[in-house]
C-alpha cells in the first residue's frame, strides 16, 4: 500500500532548501575570517569558542584598512626625507653659471648683444660663454637664421647650424623628393634645377648667413639663449641699445655704450623670459620665478631686474651633490627721454647679488625599524579602538535593557 505524502510535507530537494544551504555555506565561510573568537559557556559545562558573522565583517574591514595603511606607509618609507642646514658661505672660488632663454618681440638679432659687467662697472670680456641668437618672424616662427655671439658685447657674431638642421628648399624640389638645402650653393642649385632665378636666394636665410647681406626682410624678433660663466661676485648682465666697449682711465676702465638718439627711438625691449637660472645642476622641485614671464614696454625705457641669489647645495641619498642658486627678484622700469641732458641707457638689465648664507639640503632615508614601528602602532591602535568601541556600546546597551544586551552580545560579542 502506497502512502501519499501530506500536502504539508517538505521536499528536501526543493530550490528553497538549496538556496538556504548555499547561504549558510557562504556565512560559514565568511565566519572563518573572524580573528576575534568569543568564549561562551556551554550547556554541558565548561566553555566553547565561537565565531560570528559580524566579527568576520569587522575583520575583513580591518584587513582592507591594514593593506591601505601598509601601502601608504610604504610610499612614505621609500620617499627620502630632506633636511636643511644654513651656514655662512665662504667659498668664492666657484664660477657662477647663468642660463638664459629670452625672446624679444620687436628687436632684430643685429640689435641684441649680451654684455657682462662686474660690480666695479668693468666689462667682462674674457668670460666663458655660449650665446646663440635665433631670428624670429612676426608670428614667432623660426626664420632659419642662427648666430653665435663670438665675443661679449658683439652684436654680429658667427653663423652656425643647430644639430639636425635641414634647410628648406622653398618648393624647389620635385614632388615626393625630400631634400635639405643647408648652404647657399645648395639652395641656388635647387633653384636652377627647378627653373627659378638664383637672385631670389639672396634674401633667404642660407645666403644671408654666408654672404652677410644683412637682416632678413621679414625678421621681426630675436630669441637669445645660452650660458655665461662669470666669477662669483656681484655684477650684472644686460642687453642694451648701441655698441658697447670698455673706456680706459688711469687705473680702471668703464663699460660704455655708443648710441644714436634717432636710431634708438624704435628700441622696444618688450620680451618674454622662457627660462632664467643660476647654476649647473638643479634639485628636484626647484622653482625658477622668472620662467614664462612677460614684460611689455610702454615705450623707450630702462628695465632692471634686481636678483637676490641664495647659494644652495643639494645632496641626494646617494651622495651626489648639486651646486646651484635659488633666487628672488623684483624689477623697476624707468621711461627714457632722450631730449633730457641725462637719461638711462635703454635696455634690459639683470643685476644680481649674493646672500651671505648658504643653504644645504641633504636627503636621508628612514630606517626599516621605523617603518615597522609606524605600521604596527597604527594597526594596533585601530584594533584597540574598534574593540573599545564595541565594549562601550555593549555597556550602554546593557544599561538600558538586559535582553537587548544579550542580543547585542550574540551578534557582536
Amino acid at each position: 500500500m502506497i502512502r501519499q505524502r501530506g500536502a504539508g510535507a517538505r521536499d528536501p530537494f526543493s530550490s528553497d532548501d538549496i538556496e538556504d544551504d548555499t547561504d549558510n555555506a557562504i556565512k560559514k565561510t565568511i565566519k572563518k575570517f573572524d580573528i576575534h573568537q568569543k568564549v561562551k559557556p556551554s550547556a554541558v559545562g565548561g566553555s566553547k569558542s565561537t565565531k560570528s558573522y559580524s566579527g568576520a565583517l569587522v575583520t575583513i574591514f580591518l584587513i582592507v584598512v591594514a593593506i591601505l595603511v601598509i601601502w601608504e606607509e610604504s610610499s612614505i618609507y621609500f620617499k627620502p626625507i630632506t633636511e636643511d642646514f644654513m651656514m655662512v658661505d665662504t667659498d668664492l672660488s666657484e664660477k657662477l653659471v647663468i642660463n638664459m632663454d629670452i625672446s624679444f618681440y620687436k628687436l632684430k638679432c643685429s640689435e641684441v648683444s649680451v654684455d657682462a659687467v662686474d660690480y666695479n662697472g668693468e666689462q667682462q670680456i674674457a668670460v666663458d660663454h655660449e650665446i646663440y641668437k635665433l631670428s624670429r618672424g612676426e608670428k614667432d616662427q623660426d626664420l632659419g637664421m642662427y648666430t653665435k655671439q663670438s665675443q661679449m658685447g658683439d652684436s654680429i657674431g658667427e653663423t652656425y647650424l643647430p644639430p639636425g638642421y635641414c634647410g628648406s628648399c622653398y618648393g624647389s624640389t620635385r614632388a615626393g623628393k625630400q631634400q635639405c638645402c643647408n648652404t647657399c650653393d645648395e639652395l641656388k642649385a635647387a633653384f636652377r634645377s627647378y627653373g627659378r632665378s638664383e637672385k631670389l636666394t639672396n634674401t633667404l636665410p642660407q645666403c644671408v648667413r654666408e654672404r652677410k647681406y644683412g637682416v632678413l626682410p621679414e625678421e621681426y624678433g630675436c630669441r637669445v639663449r645660452g650660458t655665461i660663466r662669470v666669477n662669483k661676485m656681484e655684477g650684472n648682465f644686460h642687453m642694451a641699445a648701441g655698441m658697447s666697449h670698455p673706456q680706459q682711465h688711469q687705473d680702471h676702465s668703464h663699460h660704455i655704450h655708443h648710441i644714436n638718439k634717432t636710431a634708438i627711438q624704435s628700441y622696444d625691449l618688450s620680451h618674454h623670459i622662457n627660462h632664467l637660472s643660476f647654476g649647473s645642476y638643479f634639485y628636484p622641485g626647484q622653482e625658477f620665478p622668472l620662467d614664462n614671464s612677460d614684460f611689455i614696454a610702454p615705450g623707450l625705457g630702462n628695465l632692471v631686474y634686481y636678483v637676490q641669489l641664495v647659494p644652495t647645495v643639494y645632496e641626494n641619498q646617494y651622495g651626489e651633490r648639486a651646486m646651484t642658486n635659488q633666487f628672488s627678484y623684483y624689477y623697476h622700469y624707468t621711461p627714457v627721454d632722450t631730449t633730457q641732458q641725462h637719461y638711462k641707457l635703454p635696455g634690459v638689465f639683470f643685476k644680481y647679488e649674493f646672500y651671505p648664507m648658504r643653504i644645504t639640503y641633504v636627503e636621508r632615508t628612514k630606517s626599516f625599524f621605523e617603518f615597522l614601528l609606524r605600521v604596527f602602532a597604527i594597526l594596533g591602535g585601530m584594533y584597540a579602538i574598534v574593540k573599545v568601541s564595541f565594549i562601550a556600546i555593549a555597556n550602554v546597551v546593557s544599561f538600558r535593557s538586559k535582553k537587548a544586551a544579550e542580543t547585542f552580545n550574540d551578534i557582536f560579542a
